[in-house]
């Protein structure tokens, strides 16, 4: 979106989660951190480039466009992360965004129609940016950072759509934003766990006995070990 949101913001939100894992997690929020830097700073070229070339679009027809274009790039993304994930539950994620915003792409067609706005079938160049870089990682690199843009990008989403449902001059915009929001708010959500996991070590979900605190599975094992000695000390007996 090409409202300012205050990355400061977004990082203090997003950064406890990406932090529960372990120390290794704070080479996620760098990550996100440049994602977000690069992303402001493609929105800032865009918007001079707007600038400069004279238009003045309404902020319905902007809100409508880049939402679409938003969409778009999750569809895209998602069928990208189908075939070059390693993770199942990335994949699951991926499957999930391709379904949610192509659903929500035909509600902003009928925004559109009914607001008297267009919308395009193609990727914007923020989005377009951001999926040429997606398809340029390596495999081994794409799991971690396809879901730390998931993150920080739903995070600036749900920023955005939460201003819209409050401040939208338009009803329509108000209703469809406030609509969506809920649904924002889950992806973000699983895009972080998810992001927390990677960054953790972990692109498959770790059985139960594997999340177990260290201090647990020691007391565990001096329990049994205890018990295998009872055992022994009760055969010597006899």
């Amino acid at each position: 979106m090409n409202r300012a949101i205050p990355f400061a913001l977004s990082l203090a939100l997003i950064a406890p989660a990406l932090h529960a894992q372990d120390d290794t997690s704070k080479s996620a929020e760098q990550e996100v951190q440049a994602q977000q830097q690069q992303q402001q700073d493609a929105q800032a070229q865009a918007a001079a480039a707007k600038q400069q070339s004279g238009q003045q679009q309404d902020p319905v027809q902007m809100f409508i466009m880049e939402a679409y274009s938003s969409n778009l790039f999750e569809i895209q993304a998602g069928q990208l992360a189908q075939k070059q994930a390693q993770s199942q539950e990335i994949k699951q994620f991926a499957q999930m965004m391709m379904k949610d915003h192509q659903q929500a792409n035909q509600q902003l067609k009928q925004l559109a129609q009914s607001a008297g706005a267009q919308v395009q079938e193609q990727l914007d160049p923020v989005h377009q940016a951001k999926l040429q870089k997606l398809q340029q990682l390596p495999q081994t690199e794409f799991d971690r950072k396809y879901i730390n843009g998931q993150a920080s990008g739903h995070m600036a989403n749900v920023l955005e759509f939460t201003y819209q449902s409050k401040n939208a001059q338009n009803d329509q915009v108000k209703q469809f934003a406030t609509k969506m929001l809920p649904q924002l708010e889950q992806h973000l959500k699983h895009a972080t766990d998810l992001a927390g996991q990677q960054a953790g070590g972990g692109g498959e979900a770790q059985p139960a006995s594997a999340k177990q605190p260290a201090d647990q599975q020691q007391q565990q094992q001096q329990e049994q070990q205890q018990q295998d000695q009872g055992t022994s000390g009760a055969t010597q007996q006899k």
